[in-house]
Parts: structure tokens; sequence; C-alpha cells
């Protein structure tokens, strides 16, 4: 239900404008408390933040949605510009590339236009030897056209949100903390029902309502274990 409703009501006013921090946390608090059973009162306990759940299955998450990074990914659909700018993080993720057409909006000593015999984009190429021999190695066109920029992380060079999506939060997870795939993958792939790798992973997360874990959440409660009634419930 998360996934196919909750997370697909601020879609469209996300495709149109970069929301606040603050409603997205707002957002993002408010889906956290209803998977966690928060109920009516919304003061259940929320076990995990919503950033360790927003990731992808194979990283330790849920594959819940990031809504932030999809916010960037949205807008940036219709706000190619944003490459124009170098120095916004949209920028830094989004490296759109030169198809050549008739060379009147490139500026050859700033931008990727020209690649190399492997595949590689030149960064800024300094008209030596061997970028005058690249360049001359580019095909002329029959026809003349305009020159249009192409979408990299996409074969065709069409910029999709997805992809876009999936480039922000692989840089995400290069700048906030180490990649956690520690059999996490495998998890999701056993013969078994859904409920079951659910509580596989609230056990491997420490997520389980325990009566130690209780306590330490300032729940009054016993803390002995209700089977034996002697070593606290771990």
């Amino acid at each position: 239900m998360i996934k196919s409703v909750l997370q697909a009501i601020p879609t469209y006013v996300m495709s149109i404008y970069l929301l606040p921090d603050s409603l997205i946390n707002d957002i993002e608090r408010m889906i956290n408390t209803f998977w966690w059973g928060g109920g009516n009162n919304n003061k259940g306990i929320r076990w995990l933040a919503w950033d360790k759940m927003a990731c992808p299955k194979e990283d330790g998450g849920l594959g819940f949605r990031d809504f932030q990074m999809f916010n960037m990914a949205m807008v940036a659909k219709q706000g190619w510009n944003l490459i124009n700018k170098p120095n916004s993080l949209v920028a830094r993720i989004f490296k759109a590339r030169w198809c050549i057409g008739d060379g009147s909006n490139i500026k050859v000593m700033g931008e990727p236009w020209l690649r190399e015999e492997d595949g590689r984009w030149v960064t800024s190429p300094q008209i030596q030897e061997k970028e005058a021999n690249m360049i001359l190695a580019v095909p002329l066109l029959h026809m003349v056209e305009e020159d249009k920029l192409i979408w990299s992380e996409e074969s065709n060079g069409i910029y999709s949100v997805r992809s876009g999506y999936r480039k922000l939060m692989e840089e995400k997870r290069l700048m906030n903390r180490p990649r956690e795939r520690d059999g996490w993958g495998s998890l999701w792939k056993i013969q078994a029902p859904p409920k079951v790798k659910h509580l596989y992973w609230r056990i491997c997360k420490e997520c389980l309502p325990t009566r130690t874990r209780l306590r330490n959440r300032h729940v009054h409660c016993p803390i002995e274990c209700p089977l034996c009634q002697a070593d606290p419930e771990e």
C-alpha cells in the first residue's frame, strides 16, 4: 500500500515544484509512522529512521522512495536547463553530453562533446595533436542539425526519472555512507511468504519490540522473559 498509494499521492506536485525539506520530512514521518503501526494518535514507536528504510533492499533497506531525491529527479525531467548551472547538485549528477550538429550551441572548451576511442568523454579538450586528430575523426552529417543534449545514463540519450533517481541515490550513497551489502539481497530471495521475510528483516535490524528494547524506549513494562521469567527478553 505504501509503494502503490502513499508514495504516489505527491508525485504530480513533485514533478512541478521542489518541495521544502520540512514538508518532505513531514511526509516521510507520516509514512514511517503508518508503516510501524502508529495508530490514530501517531504515537507508535518508529523503530528505524526513514533514510535507512528508503534505500534498495540489496543495501539493507525496504526499497521505499527517498522523496527528496525523487522530487529532484522529477523536476529535472522538465528542467534540463539546470544542466547549465554546474555548481548545483542536480548539475553535478545529471552529466549531459552534447550530440554534435552544427556546433553553434556548444562551448567546446568547457563542455563534454568529444569521445575517445574507448567511448569515454573528453572534458574541456585542449587543442593538442591528440585532440585535433579526434576532432578530425568526428563524422560529418549529411544534413546540418542543431546541437542537442543527450542523457548518458540512457542508451537512447533521453532523460528518464528512473535513471535520474537511480543516479541521485548512487551519489547520495557515496557521499553519506558505505554500501551495506552483507547478504541483504539473499534475504529477499528466500522461498518464504513476504511476512516471514519482513520478520527476518526486522530481526536483523533489531527492530522487534522486545521488552529490553521497549525499556530503552522508555516504555514501562517487565523486563523478564515471559516464558522463563528469569533472563531479560533481549
